[in-house]
C-alpha cells in the first residue's frame, strides 16, 4: 500500500526537480530565439475550425 505512494511521491519530486533544472536551458534558447529574429520566441496555435 505504501509503495504505491512512495512511487507517486518520488515521481512528483523527480519531475519537479527536472522542470527546475530544464527550465534555465529552456530560457536561454527562448532568448536566442528572440535576439536572433523578429518574430516571437513562442508561436501561438491559429487552429480556426
Amino acid at each position: 500500500m505504501y509503495q504505491h505512494f512512495i512511487k507517486r511521491l518520488f515521481d512528483i519530486i523527480v519531475s519537479a526537480v527536472a522542470l527546475v533544472i530544464l527550465a534555465i536551458p529552456f530560457a536561454v534558447v527562448a532568448i536566442l530565439i528572440k535576439l536572433d529574429s523578429k518574430g516571437p520566441a513562442f508561436f501561438p496555435s491559429t487552429e480556426n475550425g
